[in-house]
């Protein structure tokens, strides 16, 4: 669950071993499958809930219908342990990344310089 969603599935189509390099293997094992959900976006004129609560609400119909997984990878702001609190109600296992979680799929900003690297 990130709000780079479409910069993360264009990073996985490129393969693991592109993002990870000769470390592929061990960071992302052969078979993982991952689903990427959207999260609602609420910044500058990206408004796509009136608050929080319908964000999150949104967030949790988008998981939902996911269907099943064996981890919620999460990273999205103020909603992200809200919705990590629910999957965990729901019997759902969760991690809560943060701003890391990008760079599991080789996506560094300015605010990371040369981190990992």
């Amino acid at each position: 669950v990130h709000p780079f969603n479409r910069s993360i599935v264009a990073q996985l189509s490129r393969g693991s071993r592109a993002i990870w390099g000769r470390h592929a293997e061990l960071v992302m094992p052969p078979g993982i499958h991952f689903k990427v959900i959207a999260a609602p976006q609420n910044l500058a004129k990206a408004i796509e809930s009136r608050d929080w609560k319908e964000a999150l609400n949104t967030l949790i119909d988008r998981v939902d219908a996911a269907g099943h997984f064996d981890l919620a990878m999460i990273s999205c702001g103020g909603l992200g342990m809200l919705l990590a609190a629910y999957l965990r109600a729901t019997n759902r296992s969760a991690m809560y990344h943060g701003g890391e979680l990008q760079m599991w799929f080789g996506i560094y900003g300015r605010r990371w310089g040369d981190v990992g690297k």
